[in-house]
């Protein structure tokens, strides 16, 4: 379920996850931005930037991540998008 913000739009899929993770980015303004996964303690388990544009898709692998729940933090020129997810291996 897609999170609107503004009308900023990021999706993750599936949940839970098991192996991969896949992220879609909407924009609607173009922008770069730094696409980060948080643990639950805070700590930053995978950090990268975005290609700049109003679209962007990724599939992060999370084999090397623990079961658990996990934030993906996007920080943009036009705003900051937060959304929660879920490992389950």
């Amino acid at each position: 379920h897609p999170v609107v913000v503004g009308s900023d739009v990021i999706s993750l899929y599936p949940v839970p996850a098991q192996n991969t993770l896949h992220l879609d980015l909407n924009w609607k303004h173009a922008q770069t931005a730094t696409i980060a996964i948080y643990d639950m303690m805070g700590r930053v388990v995978n950090q990268w930037t975005s290609d700049y544009g109003t679209q962007y898709f990724s599939t992060i692998s999370v084999d090397h991540l623990s079961s658990g729940t996990y934030f993906v933090k996007v920080n943009g020129a036009q705003g900051q998008i937060v959304k929660q997810f879920v490992v389950a291996h």
